[in-house]
C-alpha cells in the first residue's frame, strides 16, 4: 500500500514543475529539451516581452525554467497495450525494435494538450523538430489550432521530418534544399541566417599564418586513433600549438601528449574557434562555424577506416576539403601553414543567407520580428 500511495502521489503531481504558474500569462511559448535548444532561442525571451520557456524534460542547465513532470503522461499508459498491438499489426519488425520509444511516447500528445490548454499561448516556438517530445508537443499545438514556429538550431540532413510549421526560420538555402529532400513543405519559410552567430559577425579573422590548430572531436571518434594522430602531429609540427575540444557530452578520457592542451569547456564553440587559426574535425557542423569566422578547416575523421561520412555535405559542396589518412593530413597542413585564408564566400552564403549582407549580425532581430508577426496574425 505504501508503494501505491507514493506512486499515485508522484503521478498526480502538477504537470508543470518549478513555478509553472509563471507561464500563465505567456503568449509566445518557447519550447526546449536541451541546453543547445535553449541557447538557440534564448534571445527571444528578451526581444519578445510576453514570451517564456517551458522545458519538456528536466533542465539541468537552468534552475529557473519550468518543466514538464516526468510522470505527467503516466496516467495514459493504460492505453499502451492497444497502442502496442496496433503498431505490432502494422509494422511488427520496427515495433519490437522501438519498443522503448513507443512506451515512452504513449500519452504524450494528450498530456501536452492538457498543458497547452492550461498555459493558453498563442504561438509555440520550437528549435527541435525531430525528437519524440517536440514532435508530440507540435502535434498537440496543431490540434489546438495554435500557431507554430520552428527556428533552426543545428545543421539538417534529409532524414529529418518534413517541415510542417506555420513559420520556419532557416539559416540558408542549403537547409531549405535538405528539407525539400525530406518531403513536402507546409507553411511559410524565411531564410534569416544564424541568430546565435550575431555577436561574432564582426569578428571574422584575417589569418596569414597558422600557429594554433584546433581539433574538435566527436563521441564517435576512436580515442586510440586520436592519441596516435596527436603524437605524430606534435612531432611533425613542433612550432604549432594544438588545442583539443571534446564534444560537450563526451566524458571519455584519453592520453594526450604534453604539448597538446585541452580547450576550456566553459567556452562556446565560437569563442573556442576565435582563438585558433585552423581547424581539424570530422563529421561535424563546426566546419561551417569556422568558415563564418574566416577560419579554414579540413575534414578528417579520427577513425581508422578511411571513410568520409560528410553528413552535412560540406565536402560535396566544396565548402571544405577532406583527407583520409594521416599522411594526407600532414601534407595538407604543410600547404596551409602560410596560406590559411578561407575565401569561399559564395558557398558560405549558401549555408547562411545573412553572410556578408546588410542584415549580417541581425538575424535575431529578424527572427523576433517574424514571430511577432505570427503573434499579431493569431489575433485576427
Amino acid at each position: 500500500m505504501k508503494y501505491l500511495y507514493w506512486g499515485g502521489k508522484y503521478i498526480l503531481k502538477p504537470a508543470i514543475l518549478n513555478n509553472g504558474s509563471a507561464l500563465m500569462q505567456t503568449e509566445v511559448l518557447l519550447v526546449t529539451i536541451s541546453q543547445n535548444n535553449y541557447a538557440a532561442i534564448s534571445f527571444l525571451e528578451e526581444k519578445i516581452e510576453c514570451s517564456g520557456f517551458l522545458s519538456l524534460n528536466y533542465p539541468s542547465y537552468s534552475e529557473r525554467i519550468p518543466f514538464v513532470s516526468p510522470a505527467a503522461h503516466f496516467r495514459h499508459l493504460f492505453y499502451f497495450p492497444l497502442v502496442f498491438a496496433f503498431h505490432l499489426f502494422k509494422t511488427p519488425k520496427y515495433t519490437w525494435r522501438f519498443f522503448d520509444l513507443i512506451l515512452y511516447s504513449c500519452g504524450l500528445v494528450p498530456t501536452y494538450k492538457r498543458i497547452l490548454r492550461k498555459i493558453n499561448p498563442r504561438v509555440v516556438v520550437f528549435s527541435n523538430d525531430h525528437s519524440i517530445h517536440c514532435r508530440a508537443f507540435h502535434k498537440a499545438a496543431d490540434q489546438l489550432g495554435l500557431k507554430t514556429v520552428y527556428l533552426q538550431h543545428a545543421q539538417v540532413i534529409p532524414e529529418f521530418p518534413p517541415l510542417d510549421f506555420d513559420l520556419s526560420l532557416l539559416e540558408g538555402q542549403k537547409t531549405l534544399d535538405q528539407y525539400e529532400k525530406a518531403g513536402p513543405i507546409s507553411g511559410t519559410v524565411k531564410l534569416i541566417g544564424m541568430p546565435k552567430f550575431d555577436p561574432y559577425a564582426s569578428k571574422e579573422q584575417k589569418i596569414t599564418k597558422i600557429t594554433k590548430v584546433g581539433i574538435c572531436l566527436s563521441k564517435q571518434d576512436d580515442l586510440d586513433f586520436v592519441e596516435s594522430t596527436l603524437d605524430r602531429l606534435v612531432t611533425t609540427f613542433p612550432e604549432i600549438k594544438f588545442i583539443v575540444r571534446l564534444h560537450p557530452r563526451d566524458t571519455r578520457k584519453f592520453e594526450k601528449p604534453d604539448l597538446v592542451t585541452n580547450a576550456d569547456p566553459s567556452l562556446s564553440i565560437f569563442e573556442f574557434l576565435s582563438d585558433v587559426h585552423f581547424l581539424i574535425a570530422g563529421n561535424s557542423s563546426v566546419h561551417l562555424e569556422a568558415a563564418l569566422l574566416g577560419i579554414s578547416s579540413v575534414y578528417f575523421e579520427f577513425i581508422d577506416d578511411g571513410n568520409v561520412t560528410d553528413s552535412y555535405g560540406y565536402v560535396q559542396d566544396g565548402l571544405i576539403d577532406s583527407v583520409e589518412t594521416y599522411e594526407e593530413l600532414e601534407l595538407f597542413l604543410r600547404r596551409m601553414i602560410d596560406k590559411p585564408q578561407n575565401n569561399r564566400y559564395d558557398l558560405i552564403n549558401y549555408y547562411n543567407s545573412a553572410y556578408r549582407t546588410a542584415y549580417f549580425g541581425n538575424s535575431a532581430e529578424l527572427a523576433a520580428s517574424f514571430i511577432k508577426d505570427q503573434l499579431m496574425s493569431s489575433e485576427s
